[in-house]
C-alpha cells in the first residue's frame, strides 16, 4: 500500500512517499525538471521529495541542473535532513530555488500521488501472485529409512500391508493386494474401488506404476529402494509403537491427517468401553479364555496377545482373562503363539475357547480322545470365529473383531453365521 505524507511549512514542502519503487521516483524527478522551467515564480519554496525505501545510495543525492534552468539562483547553504519527526536515511533530494504559480503546486502533488500509486500497484500484483504460488507443496518425514520428502497431503496412496491404519485416518488406498482381503473381510466393504496389486508378498509393480501413486506405504524395508523409484515411499512398522492409538497417530502424521487420527482414537476408546460393557454380567468375572487357530499348522496354534488371529482383540481390547497356562507359557514369554500337540492341548484350554476356523475345519477330529473331555466343550463354551475376518491385525480391524466377539458372547451364538 502506497503512503504519501505532505508537510507544508513557511517556505518548505516535504513530500514523503513510503515504499515507492524506483520508477515512481524517476517520474517525480522528470516532472520536477519540467516544472522548474516555468518562468513565472511566486514565493520561494524548497521542495523535498523523500523515498524511505529507495536504495540508490546511503548518501543524499543532489540533482545537478543546468545554470540556465536555475536562473542563476543560489541554493540554500544547507540541506535540512530532519524535518520534525521525519528522518531520511536514504533517498533523493531535489532542491529548487523559486517556485511556480500557485496553481502548479496542487497539480504536481496530484500527479506525484497518482503516478506513484499506479506504479506501486503494478509492482504489488506479481509479487503477491508469486507468494501464493510458492506455498510449500511437500513435507519432509524422518523415517527409519532416513528423511523422505512426501506430498503435503497425499491423495493417491498405495499400501502393501497396513491397510487398516490408512483407513482409520480417512484415506482409501488406490491400490492394495487382494491377498490381504482374503483374510481381511472386515476391510472389504471399504475397498471396493481400490485396484488389485496381486499378492502382498510380491505385488505387481506394473500395476503400481499405472496407478500413479503420490505415496507408497510398505512394511518391507527391502522393498524401499524399488518402490521409491515409483513414488515417495515410507516404511511403516507397527511393532515399534506401544499401543494401537500410537500406531494410528503415527499414520496420521505420515498422511498429514492428525485431526482425523485424534478423532478416530477418541471413537476407538468409546467403542472399546461399549464392547466391554456388553459382556459384563454375561460372562463370569473369573472366567478364563483361550484363542486357538486350527487352520495353518499340523496341530492347533494357541494364540497369545498377538495382533493377528484375535489375540489382541480378546486379551487387550476386551480385557478377558487368559487361561493360566496360556499366560505363563505364551503371554509372559512374549510369544505370539505356541503349537500344542493333542497330548497337551487340553492344558491350555480355559473356560471358553475361541476357535479360528473356516467352514471346512473339523476341530474334534484333530484331537481324538481329548475334545469331548474339555470343560469348554461340555459347557457349550466353544465359539467358532471365521479366520477370514481375524487374520489381519491393524487397529481398524481389531476393534471390529472385539465388537463381534462381544456380540457373540453376549448372544451365546457359538456357530458361524
Amino acid at each position: 500500500m502506497l503512503t504519501v505524507m505532505i508537510r507544508i511549512s513557511s517556505n518548505r514542502i516535504v513530500i514523503c512517499s513510503h515504499n515507492a519503487p524506483y520508477s515512481s521516483m524517476f517520474i517525480v524527478m522528470v516532472l520536477s525538471l519540467f516544472l522548474v522551467t516555468i518562468q513565472s515564480f511566486a514565493s520561494s519554496y524548497m521542495i523535498t521529495i523523500l523515498n524511505s525505501t529507495c536504495r540508490l545510495s546511503s548518501e543524499m543525492v543532489m540533482l545537478s541542473l543546468p545554470n540556465r534552468l536555475l536562473c542563476n539562483r543560489k541554493f540554500p547553504s544547507r540541506v535540512i535532513l530532519n524535518e520534525n519527526h521525519y528522518q531520511l536515511e536514504r533517498g533523493v533530494v531535489i532542491l529548487f530555488k523559486k517556485a511556480w504559480y500557485r496553481i502548479s503546486l496542487p497539480v504536481l502533488l496530484f500527479m506525484v500521488i497518482f503516478m506513484s500509486g499506479c506504479t506501486r500497484n503494478e509492482a504489488v500484483g506479481p509479487a503477491a501472485t508469486e507468494t501464493e504460488n510458492t506455498a510449500p507443496q511437500t513435507r519432509t518425514l524422518s523415517t527409519m529409512m532416513g528423511d523422505v520428502t512426501v506430498p503435503l497431503t497425499p491423495e493417491r496412496v498405495v499400501v502393501d500391508w497396513n491397510i487398516g491404519h490408512v483407513l482409520a485416518v480417512g484415506v482409501t488406498p488406490v491400490g492394495v493386494p487382494s491377498s490381504l482381503l482374503d483374510y481381511g473381510m472386515f476391510l472389504r466393504d471399504k475397498l471396493v474401488d481400490s485396484a488389485d496389486l496381486g499378492n502382498h508378498s510380491e505385488v505387481s509393480l506394473e500395476k503400481m506404476v499405472e496407478l500413479e501413486p503420490d505415496l507408497i506405504i510398505t512394511w518391507d524395508q527391502e522393498k524401499f529402494q524399488t518402490y521409491s523409484k515409483i513414488a515417495p515411499t515410507v516404511v511403516f512398522v507397527p511393532d515399534q509403537y506401544d499401543s494401537m492409538e500410537a500406531e494410528v497417530t503415527a499414520m496420521g502424521e505420515i498422511l498429514n491427517r492428525e485431526a482425523e487420527a485424534i478423532a478416530w482414537n477418541e471413537s476407538f476408546s468409546q467403542r472399546i468401553a461399549a464392547a466391554q460393557a456388553k459382556i459384563k454380567g454375561v460372562i463370569p468375572a473369573d472366567a478364563t479364555f483361550t484363542v486357538a487357530d486350527f487352520n495353518f499348522l499340523k496341530n492347533p496354534a494357541i494364540i497369545g496377545n498377538s495382533a493377528n488371529r484375535g489375540g489382541r482383540a480378546t486379551y487387550e481390547l476386551l480385557g478377558l482373562t487368559p487361561a493360566p497356562k496360556v499366560k505363563s507359557d505364551i503371554l509372559d514369554q512374549g510369544k505370539e503363539n505356541l503349537e500344542a500337540s493333542a497330548e497337551v492341548f487340553g492344558e491350555y484350554v480355559g473356560d471358553y475357547l475361541l476357535m479360528m476356523v473356516t467352514e471346512g475345519t473339523k476341530d474334534h477330529s484333530l484331537l481324538p480322545n481329548v475334545w469331548d473331555n474339555l470343560p469348554a466343550v461340555q459347557n457349550n463354551h466353544i465359539f467358532k470365529l471365521d479366520i477370514h475376518k481375524y487374520f489381519t491385525a491393524d487397529p481398524y480391524t481389531s476393534i471390529l473383531q472385539a465388537e463381534e466377539i462381544a456380540d457373540r458372547l453376549a448372544s451365546g451364538q457359538t456357530e458361524l453365521n
